[in-house]
């Protein structure tokens, strides 16, 4: 008889797993943030429930659920190389 897999052994993905650190979202217009104008960020750190986001306008680091951000691009780099000074400057 072959063996079954046990309720522990089958575990469902992460719906958390796509999502990396530097990935630029937007809030979803339901949250006071939003609605504040800070509608833009990148994320910052991913807990087990909560996504850290920095914001862009405010400069605030807010936690949101999965549910309440959008994915609307690749991570963006902390800075960028300016050839007409020849020099790295901050993104921000």
């Amino acid at each position: 008889m072959p063996k079954t897999l046990g309720a522990s052994k089958l575990r469902k993905p992460s719906p958390l797993a796509g999502i990396k650190t530097g990935t630029r979202v937007q809030l979803h217009p339901a949250t006071d943030a939003w609605m504040m104008g800070d509608r833009y960020g990148t994320i910052v750190k991913v807990g087990r429930k909560l996504i850290s986001v920095k914001m862009d306008k405010s400069g605030r680091t807010i936690k949101q659920p999965l549910q309440n951000l959008e994915v609307i691009g690749k991570s963006r780099p902390e800075r960028v190389y300016d050839p007409l000074a020849d020099v790295w400057r901050s993104r921000y």
